[in-house]
């Protein structure tokens, strides 16, 4: 008679002594045991879990423990596992349930539990994952992609391990931006997230092949992932329809004046990009000829020519607020383009232009206003790069002179009315036709001194006699000298304040110190205070007593805390 699986409700043979489908002990089941499995023992007390299902034997503890996982948990955790283990006598099992609850992996420790139990019941964890092999087809440089890989467990238990991405940039796991290793553990299915970088594509003839790792202790598994990134030719001018930098070099050497302008508008720099390439010229494209031979020395298709600069070191001199202007020159010994860079560490120094000709690179230096700082000499580094980044570091002075810029204050004028014109008295008038005019007589110029308008007459002399102007500073000084007089003698005569107050405390603990004076760390006083205990000595140092605050004179503004019992300062 056949046998219904009391879990899946699927039929089974008669002679079935465990469910095909999921391994379910088979109740009414006939014929004999198989061959090296061990008999079935009760359990004196049925073990009950929260929900109420019942566990007769180790077989259907195992099944009930995969059923309600996060029941199985609470049991372990909480100790009653291990204490129904130990009360049947099984205290490896009790142990192995509190090294369970010890484990830093709740699902693992459970899992290593689950593995001692003595049934065979419970089929080891078997990998499977879906897919196998991907295709991606066509991609793009800068265009992002995601899927799903799918991990199940075909058999029992919990199911755990990683995945890799082996030798393959352009793959990453889990969620943006994503890693290139991700673990997994799982009783039945999970899904793991794959993200193909864009940014990470590189154009190129041959398609794209990724491996994803899967190891876990239910196998090992290999995922292929292939896709194709194709070279995007480049799409104008002298160099149209090349596809490799090669082809770019061979184009531009045979057509180097139109491939210059090209190359000096990074419309080749832009190509690189759109394949996913790295453009080999780092540093910022020269204009002319010049262009075309610092592409080629990145290539590595010519050697660079060896290149000299000008000077060694510039000083320039100047009055404040003038402009100064300097030209240096890096020279080639070869007969080949010379391209040059130039950069200042300093605000007040620029590289107003940089001319190409030929072996020659000319760089202009301005200082558009010299600084206000008369007196002083400013110092500067200029940076100059050449073929082959060729670098050479100038030393720049500029001496200031003069006496300072003038005050720039705005000043406000108020609008006044203009002044209406009066009309003449009087007008010319005109000479009769045909008369000529007579001449003006000249009058003789004299240079004798004209006569003074007002008198200057001596100051009038005072009547009074000299010592009359001291006599007030004597009568204040007498009046001075008998107040003090008069305090000296009735000092003892005097009323008594009242009776003082007594200190609160006689023996002062705290001791207050001020930075009111200059000393050699700090020139002008802060008017801070520091404080210290007076009863007690500093441990590291005797000889001074014990701080309160970082400082004694109260120089920083750190108070000393005291954490769990210890001072930290």
């Amino acid at each position: 008679m056949a046998q219904t699986c009391p879990r899946c409700a699927r039929v089974n043979p008669p002679e079935g002594w465990f469910c095909y489908f999921d391994g379910t002990p088979l109740r009414n089941h006939g014929g004999r045991r198989p061959a090296g499995t061990p008999e079935r023992v009760q359990f004196p007390v049925p073990f009950v879990f929260p929900s109420g299902k019942t566990c007769r034997d180790f077989d259907q503890l195992a099944l009930a423990c995969l059923d309600d996982w996060s029941a199985a948990l609470e049991l372990v955790q909480s100790g009653d596992l291990a204490a129904f283990l130990g009360a049947l006598g099984r205290a490896d099992l009790a142990q192995a349930a509190r090294e369970a609850a010890r484990f830093p992996d709740r699902d693992r420790g459970l899992d290593q539990l689950l593995a001692r139990l003595p049934t065979q019941t419970l089929k080891p964890p078997k990998l499977q994952v879906e897919p196998r092999q991907v295709n991606l087809g066509q991609l793009r440089p800068g265009q992002d992609q995601h899927w799903e890989l799918h991990l199940a467990n075909q058999g029992m238990r919990l199911l755990y391990g990683s995945v890799t991405c082996m030798d393959c940039v352009w793959l990453a796991l889990g969620e943006s931006p994503g890693t290139a290793q991700k673990l997994f553990q799982c009783l039945h299915e999970t899904i793991i997230p794959v993200q193909v970088r864009g940014q990470q594509l590189r154009a190129g003839t041959k398609p794209l092949e990724g491996r994803l790792l899967v190891e876990s202790n239910g196998g090992t598994l290999t995922v292929v992932v292939n896709a194709e990134v194709p070279v995007q030719p480049f799409p104008e001018g002298a160099l149209a329809g090349a596809r490799t930098p090669r082809q770019i070099a061979e184009k531009a050497r045979a057509a180097p004046k139109e491939a210059a302008g090209l190359f000096e508008q990074g419309a080749v720099a832009r190509w690189y990009q759109l394949n996913g390439w790295t453009y080999p010229v780092q540093t910022e494209a020269v204009s002319g000829i010049g262009a075309v031979q610092q592409f080629f020395e990145a290539l590595g298709l010519t050697a660079p020519p060896k290149v000299e600069i000008s000077e060694k070191e510039i000083k320039l001199e100047g009055q404040a607020g003038e402009e100064v202007r300097h030209t240096l020159e890096v020279k080639a010994q070869e007969k080949r383009p010379v391209w040059a860079h130039a950069a200042s560490n300093k605000p007040w120094l620029k590289v107003s232009q940089i001319k190409l000709s030929g072996r020659t690179a000319t760089i202009r230096l301005a200082v558009p206003e010299v600084p206000d700082r008369p007196g002083e000499t400013l110092k500067a580094r200029l940076t100059v790069t050449a073929n082959g980044n060729q670098r050479f570091v100038v030393p720049v002075t500029l001496a200031v002179g003069g006496w300072g810029l003038p005050s720039r204050s705005k000043v406000v004028l108020e609008a006044v009315a203009p002044v209406a014109k009066a009309a003449p008295e009087w007008l010319p008038e005109a000479l009769p036709a045909g008369k000529p005019a007579e001449a003006l007589p000249v009058a003789r110029v004299t240079t004798t001194r004209p006569e003074p308008v007002l008198d200057v007459l001596p100051a009038p002399r005072s009547s009074w006699p000299g010592w009359v102007h001291v006599l007030p500073v004597v009568v204040l000084a007498l009046a001075l000298l008998g107040a003090v007089v008069r305090d000296m003698f009735q000092k003892e005569g005097l009323p008594s304040p009242g009776p003082t107050t007594a200190l609160l405390d006689p023996n002062p603990l705290i001791g207050v110190g001020f930075h009111d004076r200059p000393d050699e760390e700090i020139d002008a006083p802060t008017m801070r205070f520091g404080l210290v205990a007076v009863r007690e000595h500093d441990p590291r140092n005797p000889s001074r007593y014990k701080r309160l605050t970082y400082d004694e004179l109260g120089r920083t503004n750190n108070t000393c805390l005291r954490l769990d019992n210890e001072e930290r300062l």
